[in-house]
């Protein structure tokens, strides 16, 4: 990603303890964040848990690359572009919409965060859920068609029609829009290979300027096996490496 912000630097956003059992960051300049001793995160996020998070991110740019755990805290790509101050897409990629109606009143959950956001930052003109399951697009409101694009499996060749190139972008993966033969997550999957993702990554960075992203689907904090630890890991090295050399400008030095 060539970043827009000068503050280039790797976040890793602890909630599960899955991190501590990885290894990609190791050689890195990272910031560490520790949410574990959170509670009301998992899934939904309540009202207590939204102002821990905000104040551990106080002062901090939306710059960079953040890894936020599992599928389960997506919803904290909210914090972080809630940050933005100029218009900006947002492009993410996803099984899943994230756009349910909230269960629980008007409760942050990581089933409707990208909802949440169209409802409520100005700064956000459009959003594209790639590898979106064709299930999924029955949770896109008729109200929000003209702002939200769902890209399925088949038409991700087509990628340069999505966005205009003169505003800027913010990237959201989830991993679960990976197939499981690349990695495992806690949550129900596409069929994207990593070579298609990665592919999306540099068109992407290409064609747009890149704010920042975030990263999540790491496995399920159920006993994952060292296998599926494993595999995850390998997955995130990949991408940040990727996102190392995208764009005009590498996203961190890597640490002597």
């Amino acid at each position: 990603m060539g970043l827009e912000y000068p503050e280039a630097i790797i976040s890793i956003m602890s909630f599960s303890g899955i991190y501590g059992q990885e290894t990609f960051y190791k050689r890195e300049w990272i910031r560490w964040i520790d949410c574990e001793n959170l509670s009301g995160t998992e899934g939904y996020c309540d009202e207590a848990a939204v102002a821990a998070i905000e104040q551990k991110l106080k002062g901090l740019s939306p710059g960079g690359l953040h890894f936020i755990d599992n599928g389960n805290y997506h919803y904290v790509t909210l914090f972080w572009i809630k940050k933005i101050q100029t218009p900006f897409n947002l492009i993410v990629m996803d099984h899943h919409s994230d756009m349910k109606p909230p269960a629980f009143g008007d409760l942050l959950s990581c089933g409707s965060w990208v909802l949440q956001a169209l409802k409520t930052l100005d700064k956000l003109k459009k959003v594209v859920i790639v590898g979106l399951a064709k299930e999924q697009e029955r949770f896109i409101p008729a109200a929000l068609k003209d702002r939200v694009t769902g890209v399925e499996q088949e038409a991700l060749k087509h990628c340069h029609r999505w966005l205009p190139e003169d505003v800027p972008v913010y990237i959201s993966v989830d991993k679960d829009v990976l197939c499981e033969a690349v990695v495992e997550t806690n949550w129900d999957q596409g069929e994207m290979t990593l070579r298609e993702l990665e592919r999306l990554l540099a068109d992407i960075s290409a064609r747009h300027r890149v704010i920042g992203g975030d990263i999540c689907g790491e496995c399920g904090i159920l006993g994952p096996d060292a296998r599926e630890i494993r595999a995850s890991d390998q997955v995130n090295r990949k991408l940040l490496e990727l996102t190392r050399y995208l764009g005009d400008r590498g996203l961190q030095k890597t640490k002597n």
